[in-house]
């Protein structure tokens, strides 16, 4: 069986690793990067185990094994057009903050939509309601990836970015920001 990009399918998970998980769907091996598994964004779900039933979409089929993603996010990604993809508001999903001052935070974090510029505003999008409905901006200072200031961060990859606005003390892991001009 071979796969095509934005095809969706069931697989079950064969094999965990701190990298990923190995999955199979009708006896073709394939692969789901760690970070494209819900349980990299969300510490309330569950990390992946072996005999798991997960419902994916093929992110890279040319890869060997094929690369797959649990994300709800690329699902919904896939089943719309690769233009208004490329075309929407840069995103970027906290994973973890590694330094808080005042006014300003250094996260780790990853583009999970459009593209992500440095010196850009973002919103904060917050599900729980910390921010009391009021709009919280933050400004994108820097990006750092493998050691070097990089402009711009596209899907999927992550760097070292440091933020400054009143609202950096909103910032913790699964946190989506929303480039304020897209």
């Amino acid at each position: 069986m071979t796969f095509d990009d934005d095809q969706e399918l069931d697989v079950t998970v064969t094999g965990v690793a701190p990298v990923g998980s190995r999955v199979e769907a009708d006896g073709v091996t394939g692969f789901i990067d760690q970070v494209k598994h819900p349980s990299w964004w969300d510490e309330d779900a569950a990390p992946p185990r072996v005999g798991d039933r997960l419902h994916v979409v093929v992110l890279d089929a040319s890869r060997k094994p094929p690369r797959f993603s649990a994300l709800q996010r690329d699902i919904d990604r896939a089943r719309g057009s690769r233009r208004a993809v490329d075309d929407s508001a840069g995103e970027l999903q906290i994973y973890s903050v590694e330094k808080r001052g005042a006014g300003t935070a250094v996260c780790v974090a990853r583009c999970v939509g459009g593209v992500v510029r440095a010196g850009a505003d973002f919103g904060v999008r917050l599900t729980d309601g910390a921010a009391g409905g009021a709009p919280v901006v933050l400004r994108l200072d820097r990006i750092e990836r493998d050691g070097q200031t990089a402009e711009s961060l596209h899907p999927p990859y992550g760097a070292i970015v440091r933020l400054s606005g009143d609202g950096v003390g909103l910032l913790k892991k699964g946190v989506v920001l929303t480039a304020a001009d897209g």
